[in-house]
């Protein structure tokens, strides 16, 4: 290994010999482990490294942030982006066939699943003008599987609205796909999903104790803190904070498998889609316990 020329570009300019010495075999590790993950490919070392230093971020520490990168899946990548054969057909083997679930979940009609996979085959692999393919977008901080499921999803719940894909054409789009901001299409991600969520809360609601579902009641409509809620039960405060972040433990487990075995997806993807319905909870909660139960 060239490592000089090839360290360089993991280090930000002015960097001590200390820290080349200390980034060498955090470096070394890491294409050990990406070579391991997929020997049947070959990247060129100066290749990868380049691959591994776009992602690596100014504010944290280059070893630290080398060590945590998802190397393989970053191997794989880099591969389908030079375009070689053998990997475009890994991917397309093993990892775009793996979102049809997470598709399937917003609409299961073959049509309409294939032209989900499809769009996002073109949007991944073909660069448009000043964008580069969309898969140079993947930042490796998670696994690749995951990524391309929440990237699916987003994009299927676009096209359900009738219009044009979330994504536009400025560089980067896919990665906001996967990972969206505060959007119209965020609003209309949380917005397509709340029923779903809150018939989940509702159902997990039924399953708690009285005594939770008294306590959540008390906090939630009647707006009264732990002290009071604790005064009207006996017991210190502390208590009542306990019973509430179980119940809501309980809570977010139940929503987490019942929306994970509707749209068949791992808890892996089922917990990014909650990050981005957490928010909604205490509003769900007060809604769904003002209702009196039936």
């Amino acid at each position: 290994m060239e490592h000089q020329a090839v360290l360089s570009h993991l280090l930000r300019p002015g960097a001590s010999s200390q820290v080349l010495t200390a980034l060498e075999p955090v470096l070394r590790a890491t294409l050990q482990r990406a070579r391991q993950a997929w020997p049947g490919l070959a990247v060129e070392t100066k290749d990868f490294v380049r691959c591994l230093a776009e992602r690596l971020r100014a504010s944290e520490d280059p070893a630290q942030s080398l060590d945590a990168l998802h190397a393989g899946d970053l191997y794989l990548v880099c591969a389908c982006l030079q375009g070689d054969r053998a990997a475009l057909q890994t991917w397309e083997r093993s990892f775009l066939a793996s979102v049809t679930g997470a598709v399937a979940g917003v609409d299961s009609s073959p049509p309409f699943v294939d032209d989900v996979v499809q769009q996002l085959r073109e949007k991944l692999l073909i660069a448009k003008g000043d964008r580069p393919a969309g898969l140079a977008s993947y930042a490796g901080r998670g696994p690749l599987k995951n990524w391309l499921k929440v990237a699916a999803l987003r994009l299927a719940v676009s096209l359900k609205r009738g219009g044009k894909p979330a994504a536009d054409d400025r560089a980067g789009a896919l990665e906001e796909l996967a990972f969206p901001g505060e959007s119209a299409d965020l609003q209309y991600f949380k917005a397509r999903y709340r029923p779903m969520f809150e018939e989940a809360l509702k159902s997990g609601l039924h399953k708690l104790s009285a005594r939770d579902r008294a306590v959540l009641h008390m906090h939630y409509v009647e707006k009264l803190g732990t002290e009071r809620i604790g005064e009207f039960h006996g017991v210190h405060s502390s208590s009542v904070s306990r019973w509430m972040a179980g119940a809501r433990e309980q809570l977010i487990a139940g929503v987490r498998e019942q929306i994970g075995s509707r749209l068949r997806l791992p808890d892996t993807e089922v917990d990014g889609m909650l990050k981005q319905l957490r928010s909604q909870v205490n509003l769900s909660l007060t809604r769904i316990l003002k209702v009196p139960a039936k």
